[in-house]
């Protein structure tokens, strides 16, 4: 039992030791500095840059959405062989 005390005394030492060591290294050895990215967030610049482009999709979105539903009603409304243009418009 004394001895069983002794390797986790040991193993948590070594381990803190471990976790000391690797908190001061600052750079990676595997990386070099180009690919290492950098730990701060996006500037604010950035997220309104972001939120704007988002904007302009939801416009170009909300058209595309008004198109389709036109395409959709004239499908719905016509009958006979034109039937078969007005859904292929609708599928396309």
């Amino acid at each position: 039992m004394k001895n069983y005390g002794i390797a986790v005394l040991t193993a948590l030492t070594l381990g803190g030791a471990y976790m000391a060591v690797a908190q001061d290294k600052t750079t990676s050895s595997y990386f070099p500095d180009s690919l290492v990215q950098e730990k701060a967030g996006p500037t604010m610049e950035m997220c309104r840059q972001m939120m704007s482009d988002m904007g302009g999709k939801s416009d170009t979105e909300s058209a595309m959405d008004r198109k389709l539903d036109r395409l959709v009603t004239t499908m719905n409304e016509t009958t006979g062989d034109a039937k078969a243009g007005a859904t292929a418009a609708v599928v396309t």
